[in-house]
């Protein structure tokens, strides 16, 4: 049965990006529930992935969360795993968990204020007038002239409040382990300079075990934190190699 749409959201567009939570998978076809609509879709098997899949369930499981394109809209959309990218995935996933922490921290608000009764009716209100609840909260920072015909004062203000912990920036580390041993009459002194270089570079350093001290890299920007954190990884070894101590380099996944 296919579920329904209760509070008559707006239906998907061809070719929106969606998030979905797969309910049900047959040999053919898989269903899952466009979170943000309220109705389920319908994935054939030759939207799963490219080539030939043998076994819908070796790419998803019931319960998966997944990103899909729209192709073709009705009662029952048809959706697509395999015309979402990469970079698409990332930036939906991270969009639909913005919205839940905005979805948390409003009921929080609404606790706050001791006025759960109204939540839902604001939630809506949000949604009708401005698309997203994270938008809201942004408003809030930048124009919160715009939300005075579709909030109370009381709720604008503590909206803005508490802006800040859902934009607050998450950080990222990278690592990894270098190895080092130097055969010099001052090897102590050698590595010690290898590892002052490293610091240098704006790398941490803390030792492992004997040869091994592992780096570490922390940012707010994670692609750009990754090419910075290789760039740098790759200067320390090529001052290691010229100490005539350097032994390898291994990236740690975290």
């Amino acid at each position: 049965m296919t579920a329904t749409n209760p509070q008559k959201l707006p239906q998907p567009k061809e070719g929106e990006v969606v998030v979905c939570k797969v309910t049900r998978i047959f040999s053919h076809s898989a269903y899952a529930l466009i979170l943000d609509y309220g109705i389920e879709g319908m994935i054939h098997i030759s939207e799963i992935a490219t080539g030939w899949v043998r076994d819908i369930k070796n790419h998803i499981r019931e319960g998966d969360l997944v990103v899909t394109r729209v192709i073709k809209t009705g009662a029952t959309p048809s959706l697509s795993l395999k015309r979402v990218n990469k970079e698409e995935k990332v930036a939906k996933l991270r969009e639909y968990e913005m919205e839940k922490r905005a979805e948390k921290l409003l009921e929080f608000i609404a606790k706050h204020l001791k006025q759960q009764e109204k939540l839902e009716e604001i939630k809506s209100k949000i949604k009708r007038e401005l698309g997203s609840v994270t938008y809201c909260f942004e408003l809030s920072l930048k124009k919160e002239d715009r939300l005075r015909d579709i909030l109370p004062e009381q709720w604008i203000k503590a909206v803005k409040e508490e802006a800040g912990k859902l934009f607050k920036k998450r950080q990222v580390e990278f690592r990894g382990r270098i190895s080092l041993q130097s055969f010099d009459e001052n090897g102590i002194g050698v590595i010690k300079d290898v590892l002052k270089k490293a610091e240098s570079l704006g790398l941490k350093v803390s030792y492992v075990a004997a040869p091994y001290y592992l780096v570490r890299y922390t940012t707010t920007d994670p692609k750009r934190g990754e090419k910075l954190f290789n760039k740098k990884v790759e200067e320390l070894e090529k001052y290691a190699r010229g100490r005539k101590c350097f032994k390898g380099f291994e990236f740690i996944e975290v």
